[in-house]
């Protein structure tokens, strides 16, 4: 399958270290969401594997959910032409790092830094 037939990639918003993480829309529903990829067979594609497992496998209204996963799509932009990765829910708003958050939930963030 190409990447292209189930997803329209609307802007690239990080790419390094062996990923690219795209804003696409899911031409199944039209929704708007997040794609992360890596060429297919790589390192990075394992992890994004392995990632995509972990989402699957807890459910919460306060936690983004996994869409699909991707797995060996044509796409020409890629070396080998492959990627693999996974496509989750978009979240819209400001990242957790670039928040100025106080109160209750400081100790707990804190802890993971």
């Amino acid at each position: 399958m190409r990447l292209e037939d189930r997803f329209r990639v609307v802007r690239v918003l990080l790419e390094g270290d062996g990923r690219r993480t795209c804003l696409a829309q899911d031409k199944l529903d039209d929704a708007m969401c997040v794609l992360k990829l890596a060429p297919a067979g790589s390192e990075r594609a394992v992890q994004l594997r392995e990632e995509a497992l972990r989402m699957s496998s807890l459910s919460h209204p306060h936690l983004i959910e996994l869409r699909a996963l991707v797995h060996e799509h044509e796409d020409p932009g890629t070396p080998g032409g492959l990627v693999s990765g996974l496509c989750a829910e978009l979240a819209d708003g400001a990242a957790l790092g670039h928040r100025s958050l106080g109160g209750a939930l400081a100790p707990t963030l804190q802890a993971f830094a």
